[in-house]
């Protein structure tokens, strides 16, 4: 849908995978602003089932998809 940039979609997430190392391990909840396509808040919130998250944006065709 062109939310993200180029390349392939494996990249973009092994990428939003690097912050969980800046995640502190009592963390309770996570809010990705601005997460357009859902990165990098979607990853790490599947690699932190604990954690309850929120994904923000301001475009509402990309709250939508």
């Amino acid at each position: 849908m062109g939310f993200l940039g180029p390349g392939p979609l494996r990249v973009h997430i092994n990428h939003a995978r690097y912050y969980l190392d800046s995640i502190l391990d009592d963390t309770t909840r996570l809010v990705d602003l601005g997460s357009g396509g859902g990165l990098p808040g979607l990853p790490l919130l599947l690699d932190l089932p604990a954690v309850e998250g929120r994904l923000v944006d301001g475009s509402e065709k990309r709250c939508q998809s």
